[in-house]
């Protein structure tokens, strides 16, 4: 499985982190997308075969799954770069945002085609770095 993280922030790190130290994906397979080319630094630092972007329209193809981790403010602004290049019959959208809800999810990624995404929300905390995490996932 590939896996896109949209946001290298406290968070999107985190998972990055958790993800790339795990047995259940090769870190090579994972993705990170952020404008600052500081957090993917810090990024490449947890794992060197994690592969970093800041263009999240490329970060997103070829991944089976897109973790959207932004700030709520940007989720809108952020999802409008990629959500043209999603594949919603193949590719699974999950959210970190607080305080976006499904039907605004729906609506940020309408990419006029009328097929809308799976969506799943995860609610983890920053211990998923160390694999410690208690990680809520809803879909």
């Amino acid at each position: 499985m590939k896996i896109t993280i949209i946001g290298g922030g406290n968070i999107g790190g985190a998972i990055a982190g958790g993800l790339a130290a795990s047995t259940l994906m090769k870190a090579s397979d994972l993705t990170v997308a952020d404008p600052s080319a500081a957090a993917l630094e810090r990024i490449k630092g947890l794992n060197s075969a994690i592969r970093t972007s800041q263009d999240n329209a490329a970060a997103v193809e070829g991944a089976d799954l897109i973790i959207l981790a932004v700030k709520p403010w940007l989720a809108e602004e952020v999802s409008a770069t990629f959500r043209d290049k999603l594949n919603f019959d193949r590719q699974c959208l999950a959210s970190v945002v607080a305080g976006v809800s499904f039907e605004k999810l729906k609506t940020m990624l309408d990419n006029g085609k009328d097929v809308r995404p799976a969506l799943l929300r995860l609610i983890p905390n920053t211990a998923i770095s160390l694999r410690e995490s208690v990680t809520f996932i809803a879909s």
